[in-house]
C-alpha cells in the first residue's frame, strides 16, 4: 500500500533525502521554489502531487470543502494563523479569508487521501500551509512531526500529543548542543560573491541597513509597490513601520534601569516577537501576562527583573527585515510602559549581559530558550512556561508551568531552597536522546527509522 505523506521543507534536504531513499508518496510537498528544490520537484514529478510555494500566500484558491463543525474544531488554529498573517498585512478580512481557503484545500486532502504521516523539517511557523495541516493532522489522529531546537540541533516534537520523542540510537547522530549553547544569534549574512554589485550592496546595509537597500531597488524598479509572501504592501507603509520601531528603541532606552545585582530576583528573559518560538506553539504567548503572573507569586523582598531580547530592537538586516512588517502590532511603546506599572518588576538596560543577569539570579524564567541550557553553568533554576514542546523539560533545574498554582510552587520551592548543584554532562546526557544534528550524513536516515518506529508504536506494532 503507497504510503502518502505531508511534507513541509523549505531549504529541500529533507525534500532530496525522501525522494531518492524513500518510496513515499508526498500528497502536498510545501517548499520555497529555489536551485536546490526546482530540479527535484522536476525529477520526481510523479511522487509529487501538489506543490505548495511557501512565498506565496494566495497561490491557493480553495472553498469546496469548507465546512462549520470544522471551522469550530479548528479555532484555536485560526487564531493562531491569523495573529502570523499580521507579520504580514494588516488586512484583516483578506487574512480570514487565507485562512479559509487553505482550511478548505487541507481539508479535502485529510479526506481524499490516506496520510502515514505529517512531518516539518524546521519549528512550525504558524503560516496557513504550516498549521493548518498541523492542527488537522490531530483533529484526524494521523501522526505529525516537527523539529524543536536551535541552528542545526533538534528535536523531533510528535504534535499529536505536544511531547518530544526519541531518536533511534541506532546510528544516532551525536548533537552539537552542548558546545553551542551561548551561540550568536545572526542578523545579517554578507553574500559569498565578491562583484561590484555585491560589494556595494555590502556598503549599503552598513550606511543605512536592508530599509535603506530596499528604497534604492525601490527607485532602480520606479515602484514602491513590494511584495512580501505574496502579499502587495508600499515601501512606505514599511519604513513607517520602521521609523515606528525607532521610537520604540529610543524609548526603551531612555526608560530601562541598570538594576542592583544585590537585590533577589528573578530574571524574565524576554523573546522575539513576532516569532515562530510563540506563535503557534505556546498555549499562553501574551508575555505581560505571564510578567505579571510572575511579579504576582514573588515572596516579599524580591524583584522581576525583566530585559528585552538584544535583537528585538535591531530589525533592519537582511535575515530580520522581515519583523519590520506591522511590528508595533506585536510590540510596542505601550507594552513597555505596562511592564513598568507591575509591582516590583524593573525593565533592564540592554547594557548589562544575560550572563551577569544569569549569575545572579535566583532564578530565570522563559517560555523554552536558550537560556535554559546557559543557565546549567551558573545552577541557576529555570522556570518553563512552554515546556512541553521543549527538550529542555527532561533538564533537572527546570519547572513546568501549566497553571498560576504551578508557578507558585515553583518560585516558593525556588526561594525556600538552595540551589541544586549541577553536573553538566549529566544534564546534558538527559537530553541528547532527544537530540541530533541536521548537518550529519545519517540524520536524515535516522529521522525517518525514528519516526516510522514511534507510528508503529501507536500502533502498537512491533518495530522491525
Amino acid at each position: 500500500m503507497r504510503k502518502n505523506i505531508i511534507l513541509l521543507d523549505r531549504e529541500g534536504a529533507l525534500l532530496s533525502h525522501i525522494l531518492q531513499y524513500t518510496d513515499f508518496h508526498i500528497v502536498v510537498l510545501v517548499c520555497e521554489f529555489h536551485a536546490k528544490t526546482k530540479p527535484l520537484i522536476e525529477s520526481y514529478k510523479e511522487r509529487i502531487t501538489h506543490c505548495l510555494d511557501y512565498q506565496n500566500l494566495l497561490q491557493i484558491q480553495h472553498s469546496t470543502h469548507i465546512d462549520y463543525t470544522l471551522i469550530e474544531a479548528m479555532k484555536p488554529i485560526q487564531i493562531d494563523v491569523e495573529t502570523m498573517l499580521h507579520r504580514v498585512m494588516l488586512n484583516n478580512p483578506l487574512a480570514k479569508d487565507i485562512y479559509y481557503q487553505y482550511l478548505s484545500f487541507f481539508a479535502q486532502i485529510f479526506t481524499q487521501y490516506h496520510l502515514y504521516f505529517v512531518l516539518n523539517a524546521e519549528a512550525i511557523l504558524a503560516t496557513p500551509h504550516h498549521l493548518i495541516p498541523f492542527g488537522l493532522a490531530k483533529a484526524y489522529n494521523i501522526p505529525a512531526y516537527t523539529f524543536e531546537g536551535i541552528l542545526n540541533d533538534v528535536a523531533i516534537l510528535h504534535y499529536n500529543t505536544r511531547t518530544c520523542i526519541k531518536f533511534d540510537p541506532y546510528q544516532k547522530p551525536a548533537s552539537s548542543i552542548k558546545q553551542r549553547r551561548f551561540y550568536a544569534y545572526e542578523t545579517h549574512i554578507e553574500p559569498q560573491e565578491k562583484t561590484l554589485k555585491a560589494k556595494l550592496t555590502s556598503l549599503l546595509y552598513k550606511l543605512g541597513g536592508s530599509i535603506l537597500v530596499e528604497f534604492i531597488v525601490c527607485l532602480k524598479q520606479r515602484s514602491f509597490k513590494r511584495k512580501f509572501m505574496g502579499i502587495e504592501y508600499n515601501y512606505f507603509s514599511k519604513l513607517y513601520s520602521f521609523i515606528q520601531h525607532k521610537r520604540m528603541h529610543r524609548f526603551y532606552k531612555t526608560h530601562a534601569c541598570k538594576p542592583s545585582l544585590k537585590e533577589k530576583f528573578i530574571y524574565f528573559n524576554l523573546h522575539l516577537e513576532p516569532e515562530a518560538a510563540i506563535i503557534g506553539r505556546a498555549i499562553l504567548e501574551a508575555q505581560l501576562t505571564l510578567i505579571k503572573m510572575t511579579a504576582r507569586a514573588l515572596p516579599e523582598g524580591y524583584k522581576l527583573y525583566v530585559k528585552e531580547h538584544p535583537h528585538q530592537l535591531q530589525f533592519n538586516d537582511n535575515l530580520t527585515d522581515y519583523f519590520l512588517h506591522n511590528i508595533t502590532f506585536f510590540k510596542n511603546i505601550a507594552f513597555y510602559k505596562h511592564i513598568m506599572q507591575v509591582p516590583n518588576t524593573s525593565l533592564l538596560s540592554l547594557e548589562i549581559s544575560a550572563k551577569e543577569l544569569i549569575s545572579h539570579s535566583q532564578a530565570i524564567a522563559t517560555f523554552d530558550g536558550t537560556v535554559t541550557l546557559e543557565a546549567i553553568a551558573f545552577n541557576k533554576p529555570v522556570i518553563l512556561f512552554n515546556a512541553p514542546v521543549s527538550p529542555y523539560q527532561f533538564l533537572s533545574h527546570t519547572y513546568h508551568i501549566y497553571a498560576y498554582k504551578d508557578l507558585q510552587n515553583a518560585i516558593s520551592h525556588i526561594t525556600q531552597n538552595p540551589p541544586k548543584i549541577l553536573n553538566e554532562d549529566e544534564e546534558f546526557a538527559r537530553i541528547e536522546p532527544y537530540m541530533s544534528n541536521t548537518q550529519h550524513k545519517d540524520f536524515y536516515s535516522n529521522l525517518l527509522s525514528s519516526i516510522t518506529k514511534h507510528i508503529q508504536s501507536l500502533k502498537g506494532e512491533k518495530y522491525v
